[in-house]
Protein backbone atom coordinates (compact mmCIF):
# COMPACT_ATOMS: atom_id res chain seq x y z
CA UNK A 1 0.00 0.00 0.00
CA UNK A 2 1.94 3.30 -1.36
CA UNK A 3 1.61 6.41 1.63
CA UNK A 4 -0.33 9.76 0.91
CA UNK A 5 3.37 11.19 -0.04
CA UNK A 6 3.37 8.76 -2.57
CA UNK A 7 -0.69 9.79 -3.81
CA UNK A 8 -0.11 13.52 -4.59
CA UNK A 9 -4.09 13.95 -4.68
CA UNK A 10 -4.79 11.99 -1.78
CA UNK A 11 -1.49 14.03 0.26
CA UNK A 12 -3.40 17.46 -0.72
CA UNK A 13 -6.33 16.44 0.56
CA UNK A 14 -5.14 15.56 3.78
CA UNK A 15 -3.38 18.47 4.08
CA UNK A 16 -7.01 20.59 3.26
CA UNK A 17 -8.97 17.95 5.73
CA UNK A 18 -6.48 19.06 8.53
CA UNK A 19 -6.29 23.14 7.45
CA UNK A 20 -2.38 23.21 6.55
CA UNK A 21 -1.89 25.87 3.61
CA UNK A 22 0.26 24.81 1.01
CA UNK A 23 1.71 27.45 -0.44
CA UNK A 24 3.33 27.51 -3.75
CA UNK A 25 6.90 29.66 -4.76
CA UNK A 26 6.72 31.54 -7.83
CA UNK A 27 8.92 30.28 -10.54
CA UNK A 28 12.99 31.26 -9.79
CA UNK A 29 12.24 33.14 -6.34
CA UNK A 30 13.26 30.22 -3.98
CA UNK A 31 16.88 31.89 -3.50
CA UNK A 32 15.06 34.88 -2.24
CA UNK A 33 12.05 33.09 -0.56
CA UNK A 34 14.10 30.29 1.81
CA UNK A 35 13.27 31.27 5.11
CA UNK A 36 16.12 29.00 7.12
CA UNK A 37 18.45 30.46 4.28
CA UNK A 38 18.07 33.75 5.77
CA UNK A 39 18.52 33.26 9.06
CA UNK A 40 19.60 30.02 10.15
CA UNK A 41 22.32 28.39 7.78
CA UNK A 42 24.68 31.60 7.97
CA UNK A 43 24.52 31.36 11.80
CA UNK A 44 24.94 27.49 11.93
CA UNK A 45 28.47 28.26 9.67
CA UNK A 46 29.37 30.85 12.10
CA UNK A 47 29.00 28.60 14.94
CA UNK A 48 30.59 25.67 13.62
CA UNK A 49 33.57 27.65 12.30
CA UNK A 50 33.69 29.06 15.53
CA UNK A 51 33.39 25.31 18.03
CA UNK A 52 35.84 24.19 15.55
CA UNK A 53 38.61 26.90 15.73
CA UNK A 54 38.10 27.15 19.63
CA UNK A 55 38.44 23.05 19.98
CA UNK A 56 41.43 23.25 17.72
CA UNK A 57 43.11 26.19 19.47
CA UNK A 58 42.53 24.45 23.38
CA UNK A 59 45.60 21.99 21.66
CA UNK A 60 47.69 22.79 18.85
CA UNK A 61 48.02 19.06 17.88
CA UNK A 62 43.86 18.37 18.20
CA UNK A 63 42.06 18.37 14.86
CA UNK A 64 38.77 17.97 14.67
CA UNK A 65 37.77 14.42 13.45
CA UNK A 66 35.25 11.84 12.94
CA UNK A 67 34.79 11.06 16.46
CA UNK A 68 34.35 15.35 17.49
CA UNK A 69 32.79 16.51 14.50
CA UNK A 70 28.99 15.26 16.02
CA UNK A 71 30.03 17.01 19.55
CA UNK A 72 31.21 20.10 17.76
CA UNK A 73 28.04 20.28 15.08
CA UNK A 74 25.40 19.69 18.12
CA UNK A 75 27.18 22.84 20.32
CA UNK A 76 26.58 24.85 16.74
CA UNK A 77 23.59 23.74 16.28
CA UNK A 78 22.20 24.12 19.73
CA UNK A 79 23.79 28.10 19.62
CA UNK A 80 22.23 28.96 16.46
CA UNK A 81 18.99 26.97 15.45
CA UNK A 82 16.67 29.03 17.84
CA UNK A 83 13.18 29.83 17.42
CA UNK A 84 13.81 33.03 17.37
CA UNK A 85 16.08 32.82 14.28
CA UNK A 86 13.64 30.26 12.72
CA UNK A 87 10.76 32.65 13.02
CA UNK A 88 13.21 35.96 11.90
CA UNK A 89 13.78 34.06 8.93
CA UNK A 90 9.74 33.20 7.89
CA UNK A 91 9.21 37.31 8.88
CA UNK A 92 12.29 38.69 6.73
CA UNK A 93 10.75 36.70 3.85
CA UNK A 94 7.07 38.08 4.50
CA UNK A 95 6.27 34.22 4.22
CA UNK A 96 4.90 34.12 8.61
CA UNK A 97 3.01 37.02 8.94
CA UNK A 98 2.42 37.78 5.77
CA UNK A 99 4.03 41.18 3.85
CA UNK A 100 3.92 41.58 0.47
CA UNK A 101 6.36 44.65 1.20
CA UNK A 102 9.34 42.67 2.88
CA UNK A 103 11.33 41.95 -0.15
CA UNK A 104 11.70 44.88 -2.79
CA UNK A 105 9.68 43.90 -5.79
CA UNK A 106 13.53 44.40 -7.95
CA UNK A 107 14.12 40.81 -6.72
CA UNK A 108 11.25 39.38 -8.78
CA UNK A 109 11.61 41.45 -12.37
CA UNK A 110 12.82 39.03 -14.93
CA UNK A 111 16.64 39.04 -15.53
CA UNK A 112 17.59 40.43 -18.72
CA UNK A 113 18.99 39.04 -21.81
CA UNK A 114 22.38 39.76 -22.98
CA UNK A 115 23.18 39.94 -26.37
CA UNK A 116 25.87 37.56 -27.72
CA UNK A 117 26.57 37.36 -31.45
CA UNK A 118 28.74 34.69 -32.60
CA UNK A 119 31.62 35.99 -35.00
CA UNK A 120 32.41 34.15 -38.09
CA UNK A 121 34.54 31.57 -37.60
CA UNK A 122 37.52 33.34 -39.36
CA UNK A 123 37.52 36.81 -37.48
CA UNK A 124 36.98 33.71 -34.12
CA UNK A 125 40.04 32.87 -35.86
CA UNK A 126 42.45 36.00 -36.18
CA UNK A 127 41.27 36.95 -32.74
CA UNK A 128 42.30 33.60 -31.12
CA UNK A 129 45.86 34.38 -32.98
CA UNK A 130 45.87 37.87 -31.37
CA UNK A 131 45.81 36.27 -28.27
CA UNK A 132 48.39 33.72 -28.88
CA UNK A 133 52.31 34.61 -27.79
CA UNK A 134 55.37 32.85 -28.32
CA UNK A 135 57.20 30.86 -25.71
CA UNK A 136 59.61 33.71 -25.58
CA UNK A 137 57.14 36.47 -25.32
CA UNK A 138 55.69 34.03 -22.09
CA UNK A 139 59.34 33.99 -21.30
CA UNK A 140 60.33 38.17 -21.49
CA UNK A 141 56.24 38.63 -19.79
CA UNK A 142 57.01 36.45 -16.65
CA UNK A 143 59.95 37.47 -15.92
CA UNK A 144 61.94 34.46 -16.39
CA UNK A 145 66.04 34.55 -18.00
CA UNK A 146 67.29 31.07 -17.73
CA UNK A 147 65.69 28.25 -19.26
CA UNK A 148 66.74 25.85 -16.46
CA UNK A 149 63.58 27.30 -14.68
CA UNK A 150 61.55 27.02 -17.57
CA UNK A 151 60.14 23.74 -18.93
CA UNK A 152 57.76 24.11 -21.95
Amino acid sequence: MATTAMRPLACWNALAKTNIPILGLPPHTTHTLQPLDKSVIEPLKRSCNSACAEYMSADPNRLVSKASWPGLFNEAFVASVTNENITSGFRACGIFPFSKDALSQDLFLPSTVTDVTRQPAEEQQSADRRHQCSKSQAVQYLGLSSRKNLSL
